[in-house]
């Protein structure tokens, strides 16, 4: 799944935390639009990330399915922008117009200033966000927006105001239950990772640096999403290789010359 087109958010037009009020006006909103075929576009919308998006029923549909339960609701919202603090809605404004680089300038200024409040934790996930959007616009090598989005994300996964934030975007259930909401946030984010570039020794050995100072607890839920998936491509050769070993006895040089050329990388990026 794309984090940016295809979040329910971006599909309906609205922020993360928005209230069950406005989700039901917006819903009205959208069927209106759809039932006499105008295009649907909002003054919320952002340019670079509604690119190429269509909303048709079926897509609109699913958006307002996926933020049904609380739980998806504040996982797909820490993937979008929030306002929750003062420079939240100038940068969302230049965002909307287009300028990507003056709204990361103004949460970056935030993020990189000192550590975090209850006040600027907000900025810090909404600029981790943006880092991902920028990565699929490959306007810079996707590999370090990844790894920049991610290291500020972490400064607010690690804030003591974190469990607060969750329950403004989720609620307080989300909130009570952080560690499984960041084990769907971490296997959200090595998927979209994966898709969209080589997760290889050397990317894996970066976000190896970035999580070494985590708490163990959320440091071994990053460890073992990214650790899960070589330990499975593993196998997986393995198994191929016993089966073909099996059927041709005399043709295991083939299946075994597959086996090292393949396994030996994955086992490269599972030590990193």
């Amino acid at each position: 799944m794309n984090w940016i087109t295809e979040n329910p958010f971006n599909i309906l037009g609205v922020l993360a935390g928005v209230s069950e009020k406005d989700l039901a006006k917006r819903k009205a909103q959208i069927n209106a639009y759809l039932s006499v075929g105008k295009e649907v576009s909002f003054p919320e919308d952002i340019p670079a990330s509604i690119a190429g998006m269509e909303r048709t029923p079926e897509a609109v549909s699913l958006a307002f399915s996926a933020l049904d339960q609380y739980g998806n609701r504040a996982l797909h919202g820490l993937f979008w922008f929030c306002e929750g603090g003062r420079v939240d809605g100038p940068a969302l404004a230049h965002l909307r117009t287009g300028d990507v680089e003056k709204a990361k300038d103004i949460w970056g200024r935030v993020v990189y200033a000192g550590p975090l409040t209850s006040q600027t934790l907000s900025s810090a996930t909404n600029y981790g966000a943006l880092c991902f959007l920028e990565a699929g616009m490959l306007n810079r090598p996707a590999s370090s927006l990844y790894l920049e989005g991610l290291s500020v994300y972490l400064k607010a996964f690690t804030h003591e105001d974190f469990t607060a934030h969750i329950a403004r975007i989720g609620d307080e259930t989300v909130a009570k239950n952080i560690p499984v909401l960041l084990r769907k946030w971490v296997e959200h984010f090595r998927k979209g990772v994966s898709a969209s570039m080589k997760v290889d020794e050397s990317f894996l050995t970066k976000v190896g640096t970035v999580i070494k100072s985590l708490p163990g607890g959320i440091g071994d839920v990053f460890t073992a999403a990214f650790a899960g998936q070589h330990a499975a491509e593993v196998e997986k050769l393995v198994a191929t290789c016993v089966a073909k070993r099996q059927t041709a006895p005399a043709k295991a040089l083939e299946p075994g010359t597959v086996l090292i050329g393949h396994a030996l990388t994955n086992l490269r990026s599972l030590k990193a």
